[in-house]
């Protein structure tokens, strides 16, 4: 089935073996462009009533879909009606947020050491970007979805 749904994308000459089809699929996704990963995930996620009965026992299948899906949300998307939806094309163009950590040394008043300041800022934009999203996330969902987020 990788080799088809792939293949469909214009993936060619795929080595997959039974043994390290894990490893091998990975590897093979880490070198597909944006465009040919996001048509390959839109079809899996499209076809997951034949994915799931190819899989035995079912449970391994929903826990990965799953993962997946809460993956996809992070990132961003949601699975609606086996497609996959943009949640918030604005994430992508939002400025970093500045944290609380950042801020806090900002106005210390103690001196600035070489380096420290950059890296605390790298480290301290995932967080609050990821947080904001969840949160936009979460209100955009409709009442009787659950408490994810609340």
């Amino acid at each position: 089935m990788c080799v088809v749904i792939l293949g469909k994308y214009g993936v060619q000459h795929l080595s997959l073996s039974r043994e390290q089809l894990l490893y091998d699929l990975l590897n093979t996704l880490r070198g597909l462009d944006d465009r040919t990963l996001m048509l390959a995930l839109s079809e899996v996620v499209a076809t997951t009533g034949d994915l799931r009965a190819r899989v035995n026992p079912k449970y391994r299948f929903d826990e990965r879909m799953h993962d997946l899906a809460q993956c996809l949300l992070l990132d961003g998307y949601i699975i609606q009606e086996k497609k996959l939806v943009q949640t918030d094309p604005s994430i992508a163009d939002a400025a970093p947020l500045e944290d609380d950590l950042v801020t806090a040394l900002q106005n210390s008043g103690a001196p600035p050491r070489a380096g420290h300041h950059r890296q605390d800022q790298r480290l301290g934009r995932g967080i609050p970007g990821d947080a904001a999203r969840l949160q936009r996330i979460a209100r955009q969902r409709p009442s009787g979805a659950g408490n994810l987020g609340r």
